[in-house]
């Protein structure tokens, strides 16, 4: 069914192992269409990956040692068109099952849970998990592999399961969406285990299990009539770039950039321009046509159409010579698909040449995947309103922390996107902010980041330079390495024009400064789901090409005291001194602390004292340290070694942390 359609197709089927099943699964795709594909019995591992080109994939794989094989486990393929975002599942005593949110424009929430129920555990909590799942939303479907025998359902017999999936039906407004037909065929029986829950759903649905794929069980696939689109369809295109570029060319568009004297000026410009590129964007471009992908040959398709109509018959006749006809079948699609994925791979390998560049594309599709970072255009990408107050409006994408879990929301980095022409305008703003401040000489020069010839390292060859000098005359240095509590998000935007002018900078430069900080918006956005708008109302917007510029300006008059010195890195702030008295270590810093404190809270920017750390470097292996450092009346005791933009610094300034460090990380 396409996604522009009306109504909603939703396939279930365990497949008893989907690795070895996706070329038929994916046939099985372009055939029957489903919006939604539920796995069960996926026995997908940790090192397993599955794809599906246009779909989705979430899953749940069921733990297992390194000595056994994968087994159990669910998982989900939907389109990606459809607006949804995935939902974790509460701890299960019994059922195994993934799950997702169906968001449709102008609709209620929908989560749709593929579930699988092993016929070898127990049953006792089936009743407390399959709520569990029910309580995830207000409208349900879950779909999947009971293992449950009942004959309201169309099973002979009656079993445990059934009879609690049977009291559950009865006891709760849950209805069942199940076929005519048997789900599962064994030898010797079939029966009606394959079948569908529901809760606040009022759709006519028609269901049907099909004789198709390869497992012992057949697909579902129930259609619901919703009278309802889920998703618009996205248009692809392909772009004439040469007649872009002379649609818009001099000869044809005209474009007169005037001096900005208000924030409305930018705006304006700004929103006339995009307009003329996304209308000639669209009067050069045509639509693709789909074309069908060349993953399995003719032959093979054309066996899985005998082995479909093998199945059948078998399921009808139950004779064991038709078995053994189906099984043939089947060994013979599997040897045709192993020797063909061999070949298109051999084929490719051949036509591999340094010389055209197709070697190292092959070599880059082999590096580890990074997280999705999501297109900046077209219906679904970044930039999807009108002019958004002139490209100030911010889509935050939560991107996955590597190796962190899925469901806690502190294991998400939030990314915020701005459209693209915000960057180019950007880039010249910064560019005559940058020669005001070179012209100048406003920065102050212990504050090296996102500076021109300045880096990282630079920072820290200055503090090891620094303490190593203090050994050679046989003085201790000091060091507080503060904390800042979202440096650059909690910017105080009159305070930062103010600033402005007291450096006295261009009064126009201060102005379009004004007017890009003014009137800011942000939404989280979760594939094609987005949050409802908010406004920013401090903060240098993260993403900007401004921002770190603008942060220095900000923190640029942070005081500093003859004893100690200020070492910065945009936000990553270092107070060093020295002495051979280490009382005096602890009095320096006190007293530089304590000017830090105020100056921190007249401009709004916060310390966390708990992540704040002390080292005091020295040669000698005393066990005594200096007094200890309190930051706003909290204590910071004195650490062995302190991570500092990337680097251990050890208070020996040995690097021996740092090298085993970067040997592990290697596994040297």
């Amino acid at each position: 069914m396409d996604p522009s359609c009306f109504g909603f197709r939703l396939a279930s089927w365990n497949a008893n192992g989907i690795k070895s099943r996706s070329v038929e699964v994916r046939d099985f795709i372009d055939k029957h269409h489903p919006d939604v594909f539920l796995i069960q019995e996926s026995h997908l591992g940790p090192g397993d990956t599955i794809h599906f080109p246009n779909y989705t994939v979430y899953r749940t794989d069921r733990p297992h040692t390194t000595n056994t094989r994968p087994r159990g486990g669910t998982a989900i393929l939907l389109k990606s068109s459809l607006p949804h975002h995935h939902t974790p599942t509460p701890p299960m005593g019994t059922v195994e099952a993934t799950s997702f949110t169906l968001t449709p424009p102008g609709g209620d929430p929908l989560v749709i849970t593929s579930l699988y129920i092993s016929p070898s555990v127990s049953y006792q909590h089936i009743h407390t998990d399959v709520e569990a799942l029910f309580s995830l939303g207000g409208a349900s479907i879950i779909c999947g592999d009971f293992n449950a025998h009942h004959t309201s359902w169309g099973c002979r017999r009656n079993d445990n399961r059934g009879n609690i999936i049977k009291n559950l039906i009865d006891s709760t407004d849950t209805q069942i969406v199940a076929p005519t037909t048997p789900t599962r065929f064994g030898y010797n029986s079939a029966s009606i285990i394959d079948f569908a829950l529901t809760r606040n759903i009022h759709w006519l649905s028609q269901v049907e299990s099909i004789a198709e794929l390869s497992s012992d069980h057949n697909p579902l696939i129930i259609s619901f009539d919703t009278n309802r689109r889920f998703a618009f369809p996205r248009r692809l295109v392909t772009t004439d770039w040469a007649a872009f570029r002379e649609l818009l060319s001099p000869a044809h568009y005209t474009f007169h950039p005037i001096t900005a004297r208000t924030g409305e000026d930018v705006e304006t410009q700004v929103a006339d321009l995009t307009d003329a590129i996304i209308n000639t964007h669209a009067l050069s471009s045509k639509p693709i046509r789909g074309r069908n992908s060349y993953y399995v040959s003719d032959e093979t398709r054309q066996l899985m159409i005998e082995r479909n109509r093998a199945r059948k018959t078998w399921q009808f006749t139950r004779d064991p010579s038709d078995k053994r006809v189906l099984n043939n079948i089947q060994n013979r699609i599997h040897r045709k698909v192993k020797a063909f994925q061999n070949k298109i791979w051999e084929d490719e390998l051949r036509a591999l040449d340094p010389d055209d560049g197709s070697l190292w594309e092959m070599s880059k599709e082999l590096r580890k995947k990074k997280s999705p970072v999501y297109a900046l255009n077209g219906q679904g990408g970044i930039a999807h309103t009108d002019s958004d107050k002139a490209e100030k409006h911010a889509s935050v994408i939560p991107i996955l922390k590597p190796g962190k879990p899925r469901g806690a929301a502190d294991s998400y980095r939030p990314i915020s996107l701005l459209p693209v022409l915000s960057k180019l305008a950007e880039r010249l703003i910064l560019s005559k902010l940058n020669d005001f401040l070179a012209t100048n000489k406003i920065l102050i020069s212990q504050q090296h980041g996102f500076r021109p010839q300045l880096s990282t390292s630079h920072q820290l060859l200055r503090i090891v330079e620094y303490a190593k000098s203090g050994f050679k005359e046989k003085k201790c240095t000091g060091a507080v390495f503060l904390d800042i509590q979202k440096a650059f998000d909690r910017v105080w935007h009159t305070g930062l024009l103010y600033k402005l002018i007291k450096i006295n900078a261009p009064p126009q430069l201060i102005l379009i400064i004004k007017s890009f900080l003014s009137n800011r918006s942000f939404a989280v956005r979760v594939n094609d789901t987005h949050s409802s708008t908010k406004q920013i109302r401090a903060g240098a917007p993260q993403g900007a090409l401004l921002s770190p510029t603008l942060f220095n300006i900000y923190v640029n008059d942070i005081p500093k005291t003859r004893q100690t010195t200020v070492c910065l890195y945009a936000d990553d702030t270092a107070i060093l001194t020295q002495s051979t008295n280490k009382n005096c270590i602890t009095h320096f810093l006190h007293k530089h602390l304590a000017e830090l404190e105020d100056w921190y809270r007249k401009w709004k920017i916060s310390i966390n004292p708990g992540k704040t750390e002390a080292v005091f470097f020295s040669l000698g292996n005393s066990t005594r340290k200096p007094p200890p450092i309190h930051v706003q009346n909290h204590p910071v005791p004195w650490s062995r070694s302190v991570n500092y933009l990337g680097v251990t610094l050890d208070e020996h300034l040995s690097f021996k942390d740092h090298i085993t460090k970067i040997n592990n990380k290697f596994e040297l």
